[in-house]
C-alpha cells in the first residue's frame, strides 16, 4: 500500500478515531477537573519545625562524667519521638489542634486554615531524625494551615514532651548515680518555616491522563485499520487487481444522476 492509501483509510474511518479520542478526552478532562477541585491533589504546602530532643540535667549536676550516656539516651529519645506513635496519637493531635486555636485567638489573625480539623493532624505530619535533631514536616493544602500545624507541634512538644516520652535507667548506668534524674526536654531550634509549595499526592496524574488521550488516539487508528482490513467491499479498480491478481482492461462509468444529462444538453 502507498502512503495515499493509508491517508485514504484514515479519512474514510476518521469518525472512529474521533469518537474514541473524544470519549477518552472527556473522561480525562473530567478526572483532571476532579483533581483540580481536590485540595492538595496537584499542589500542596509544607512547613518544617526543627527541635532538639534529649536529656536535661538538673541544676548543679555536671554531665561531663556521664556524657556518653546522655548522648545515647538523647538520640534514642529523639528517634523514638520521630518514629514512634507520638505524632499520630489522638492526645497529641488534640493538643496540637487546641494549640492552633489558641495561637489564632492570641494573634487575632483568624487565618484561613483550609478547613483544618483535629482528625487531619496525624495525616499531615511526618518526621525525620539526625542524632538528637528532629525535623517535623507539616503538609497541608493550605499554606497558612501547614505553618500553623508546624508551629503548634513545636509548642506542644516543648511543653508536654514528658507526657509522651520516658526512659529507663539501668542499674549500671552512670545516669543512675545520685538522687537526681535527668529530665526529658525539647527545644525548638528552627521555628516553623515559611510554607513552600510542593507537588501534591496526585501531581503525576495529569501526565497519565494526557498519555491516556494519546493511547486513545493510537487505539482509534489501529481500530480504523482493523475495520478496513475486515471490510471486503471493492471500491476501486486497484482493489480488483490486488484481490484477484488480474489486470483491469476497462471500467464501466457510473450512471449519471437524474437530471444531470438534461442540464448538460
Amino acid at each position: 500500500m502507498e502512503l495515499r492509501d493509508y491517508a485514504s483509510i484514515l479519512r474514510r474511518r476518521l469518525w472512529i478515531i474521533l469518537l474514541i479520542v473524544v470519549i477518552v478526552g472527556l473522561y480525562s478532562g473530567y478526572e483532571y477537573y476532579k483533581l483540580h477541585k481536590t485540595p492538595g491533589a496537584l499542589k500542596t504546602s509544607q512547613s518544617q519545625v526543627i527541635m532538639l530532643i534529649g536529656l536535661q540535667a538538673n541544676s548543679g549536676v555536671s554531665i561531663h562524667s556521664n556524657y556518653s550516656d546522655y548522648v545515647s539516651v538523647s538520640e534514642s529519645l529523639a528517634n523514638g519521638y520521630a518514629t514512634g506513635p507520638t505524632l499520630t496519637s489522638s492526645n497529641f493531635d488534640h493538643q496540637v489542634y487546641e494549640q492552633i486555636l489558641a495561637d489564632e485567638s492570641q494573634s487575632g489573625s483568624h487565618s484561613d486554615l483550609g478547613g483544618l480539623q483535629e482528625g487531619n493532624i496525624a495525616g499531615a505530619l511526618s518526621a525525620g531524625v539526625v542524632h538528637s535533631l528532629v525535623t517535623v514536616t507539616a503538609t497541608w493544602p493550605n499554606a497558612a494551615g501547614a505553618q500553623a500545624i508546624a508551629r503548634a507541634v513545636g509548642e506542644v512538644t516543648t511543653t508536654h514532651i514528658d507526657q509522651y516520652m520516658d526512659y529507663v535507667i539501668s542499674t549500671n548506668s552512670s545516669l543512675s548515680t545520685g538522687n537526681t534524674r535527668p529530665v526529658i526536654a525539647a527545644k525548638v531550634v528552627t521555628d516553623a518555616t515559611a510554607p513552600i509549595t510542593v507537588a501534591g499526592s496526585s501531581a503525576s496524574k495529569p501526565t497519565l491522563l494526557a498519555a491516556l488521550v494519546l493511547v486513545g488516539l493510537i487505539i482509534g487508528i489501529a481500530l480504523a485499520f482493523l475495520i478496513e482490513y475486515l471490510d471486503d467491499r471493492i471500491r476501486r479498480a486497484r482493489d480488483v487487481v490486488q484481490l484477484l491478481q488480474l489486470p483491469v482492461y476497462g471500467e464501466i462509468p457510473h450512471a449519471p444522476t437524474p437530471g444531470q444529462a438534461s442540464r448538460k444538453a
